[in-house]
C-alpha cells in the first residue's frame, strides 16, 4: 500500500488526470445513456396483469388506488353529534370529487371497525379512480385540502395520505397532509 501511495504522491499530476479522465468518461456514459425517465411498468400476460384487469372490469369502484382520512378527538368521542356530522359533510364532499369513487366512512355500516375502542380516533378508506401514478396532483392535493378543511377547535386533528408514494411526495416517500404544525409524520399524532 506504501508502494501505492508513494507512486501516486510522486505522479501528481498523472493521478490527478487520471481521475479527471474518469470523470469525464462517466459523464460521456452517462449522457450516452438517456436521461428520460419512465415510470411505467407492465407486465402482459401475467397473472398480477389478469388480476388487475379483471379487478378493472368487474370492480371498477376499487381498481385505484386509495387514500385514508384520519380524524382524532382530544376529549369526547368522534360519534359525538357536531364531530359526526362535520365529518360526514366532509366525506361526502370528498366522495363528489373528481377521480374519487367512493368514500367507506366510519359511521356506516361498513366502516363500522373504523373507530377506535376508546372513540377518539377514526379513519376513511378513500377509492380512487385510478393507480396512484397515474393520478394528477391535483386531484389528490383536493383530497387533503378538503379533509384539512374539516379542521376546528373540537377536531384539531384531520390528516390524509394515500397508501402508495405519489410523484408529489416529495423524498419522505407517503405524501402527508398534517392539518396542525407538529411532530413528525411517522408519528400518529
Amino acid at each position: 500500500m506504501s508502494t501505492l501511495a508513494r507512486w501516486c504522491y510522486r505522479h501528481r499530476l498523472i493521478v490527478v488526470l487520471l481521475w479527471l479522465g474518469m470523470l469525464v468518461g462517466l459523464g460521456v456514459a452517462e449522457t450516452s445513456a438517456g436521461s428520460a425517465y419512465n415510470d411505467s411498468f407492465s407486465l402482459p400476460n401475467t397473472e398480477s396483469t389478469r388480476a388487475v384487469n379483471l379487478l378493472k372490469s368487474s370492480f371498477p369502484a376499487q381498481a385505484g388506488d386509495s387514500d385514508t382520512v384520519v380524524w382524532h378527538v382530544n376529549s369526547g368521542s368522534v360519534r359525538d353529534i357536531a364531530t359526526k356530522a362535520r365529518m360526514s359533510t366532509t366525506l361526502d364532499k370528498i366522495s363528489k370529487l373528481p377521480e374519487v369513487t367512493g368514500v367507506t366512512s366510519p359511521y356506516g355500516r361498513q366502516g363500522a371497525a373504523q373507530i377506535s375502542k376508546d372513540g377518539r380516533i377514526a379513519y376513511a378508506q378513500v377509492n380512487f379512480a385510478k393507480a396512484g401514478q397515474e393520478l394528477a396532483d391535483s386531484d389528490v392535493q383536493r383530497v387533503i385540502d378538503t379533509a384539512k378543511a374539516a379542521r376546528t377547535d373540537g377536531l384539531p386533528q384531520v390528516k390524509s395520505w394515500p397508501r402508495t408514494p405519489h410523484p408529489g411526495c416529495g423524498p419522505a416517500g407517503p405524501l402527508w397532509s398534517n392539518a396542525v404544525p407538529g411532530p413528525s409524520p411517522w408519528s400518529p399524532w
